[in-house]
C-alpha cells in the first residue's frame, strides 16, 4: 500500500455557513462561470460576504480554460490582490481559478491566498485535487500541471448549485465522474484506500445519475452525487486514472468534446480493453457482484461483462450513448487527427496509471471504435 493523502478539507451544510460567517476584513476574489453572475445563489454569497469584506467577481471563464485566458486573469488577480480566492462553477471555473493562482504565486515569489472551490456539477472531482487542465489553442494541446500547492484548501459541497444544472450537464458531469470511480478502481497506484473511495463512488452515481438526470432526486441525494463526485476526485487523485482519460483529452482539444461526454464515448472501450488484465478483470468482477449486476457465481470475465453492460445502459438512460458521427465529426477529421490524438495520448499524464500496456494500435482501435 502506498501514500494516501487529500489536503482539502470538504465542508456541507452548517459548517459552509460557519465558515462564511468567520471571514473579515478580506479581500475576497470569486472566480465563477458567467452563467452564475444572475444566479440569486450566488448573489446570496457576495451580499453575506460583503458585509465585512471586500468582494470582487471575476467571470472570464470559457471552457477548456485556454492559457491565454489564464494570462488575462493573472492580470485582474495582481490588480484586486485578493487574500481569498472562491472558485464557483464546473472544472473549467476551477482548474481557471487554480491556474491563476498557481501561476501568479510563482510569478511573484509569494504564497498562494487561501483557496476555497464550491463545485456547480458533480463530475469534475477538481474541488479536491492538485490537477489542473490548461488548453494551448495554438497546438491544440491540452496540459496539466500538477502540483501539490494547486489543491484547494476548502471544497463546500453546496447541492443547491448543482440542482439546477441542465439535463446534459448532469448526464456528462455524472460519466465524467463514473469514469474516474472507475478507472482509479483499476489504476497502478490503486490500493485499499482508492478502491473504498471508487467502489462507494461508484455505487451511489449508479443509485443516483438517473434521478438527477430525470429531476426526480430529492435535495439529500443531489448531496449524495456531489459527495460521491468528490470521492472520486479523491481516488483518482491518490490511485490515477488511464486509457479514457488519456485520449479524452486529446478528442477535448482537437474536436472540442465536452470532457464529460468524451469520457462516457471512451469508458466502454478502457473496460472492455482492461478486462483481459487478470487483476483489473477481478476488480471489475468483484465490483459487479458487490452492486448486484452479476452473481456470485459467475466468473470473472462474465462478471465484468455485466458491468459493462451495466455502464452502457446508464450511459444510454442518460442520453450519452451517441459516436463521433452524431456530434458531426467525420471520418476524414478522425483519419487526419489521428496521429497527433495517439502521440498526445501517450504523453498524457494519466496514461501511465492504466493497468493493461496499451500501444499505438490500441489506441487507433478504440478511437475508431467510438466513431461510428
Amino acid at each position: 500500500m502506498g501514500r494516501f493523502r487529500i489536503h482539502t478539507e470538504i465542508k456541507c451544510h452548517d459548517d459552509i455557513t460557519s465558515r462564511i460567517n468567520s471571514f473579515s476584513k478580506e479581500r475576497i476574489w470569486i472566480v465563477a462561470d458567467s452563467f452564475l453572475e444572475k444566479s440569486s445563489l450566488l448573489n446570496e454569497y457576495i451580499q453575506r460576504f460583503s458585509s465585512k469584506n471586500t468582494v470582487e467577481i471575476y467571470t472570464n471563464i470559457i471552457p477548456d480554460p485556454p492559457l491565454s485566458k489564464v494570462i488575462e486573469g493573472i492580470k485582474v488577480y495582481n490588480t484586486f490582490s485578493p487574500t481569498v480566492i472562491l472558485a464557483i462553477g464546473g472544472g473549467s471555473a476551477i482548474d481557471t481559478a487554480k491556474l491563476i493562482a498557481y501561476y501568479a504565486a510563482k510569478l511573484e515569489g509569494t504564497a498562494r491566498p487561501f483557496f476555497a472551490a464550491i463545485p456547480t456539477t458533480s463530475g469534475t472531482g477538481s474541488e479536491v485535487t492538485s490537477f489542473a487542465v490548461v488548453t494551448d489553442t495554438e497546438t491544440n494541446t491540452k496540459d496539466s500541471v500538477v502540483d501539490d500547492s494547486i489543491s484547494p484548501d476548502e471544497a463546500w459541497l453546496d447541492e443547491r448549485f448543482v440542482m439546477s444544472c441542465p439535463d446534459k450537464v448532469t448526464a456528462n458531469s455524472g460519466m465524467d465522474a463514473l469514469t474516474h470511480a472507475i478507472e482509479a478502481l483499476v489504476a497502478n497506484h490503486a490500493d485499499a484506500f482508492t478502491d473504498a473511495l471508487s467502489e462507494y463512488a461508484v455505487k451511489m452515481i449508479f443509485a443516483l445519475l438517473p434521478k438527477c438526470y430525470h429531476k426526480t432526486a430529492t435535495a439529500d441525494e443531489w448531496h449524495e452525487l456531489l459527495a460521491a463526485s468528490s470521492m472520486a476526485g479523491m481516488a483518482f487523485q491518490n490511485a490515477g486514472l488511464g486509457i479514457s482519460h488519456a485520449i479524452s483529452h486529446q478528442l477535448g482539444a482537437v474536436f472540442h468534446i465536452p470532457h464529460g461526454l468524451a469520457n462516457a464515448l471512451l469508458l466502454p472501450e478502457a473496460i472492455a480493453f482492461n478486462m483481459q488484465d487478470e487483476t483489473a478483470c477481478h476488480k471489475y468482477a468483484d465490483l459487479a457482484r458487490k452492486l448486484g449486476f452479476a452473481n456470485f457465481s459467475d466468473n470473472n470475465l462474465t462478471a465484468a461483462g455485466k458491468l459493462l453492460s451495466a455502464v452502457k445502459a446508464l450511459s444510454n438512460e442518460v442520453g450519452c450513448s451517441i459516436k463521433l458521427k452524431d456530434l458531426s465529426i467525420s471520418n476524414d477529421e478522425i483519419v487526419k487527427n489521428l496521429p497527433v490524438i495517439v502521440s498526445k495520448t501517450m504523453k498524457d499524464f494519466t496514461f501511465p496509471g492504466n493497468p493493461r500496456t496499451v500501444s499505438t494500435e490500441d489506441i487507433v482501435r478504440i478511437v475508431l471504435n467510438i466513431s461510428e
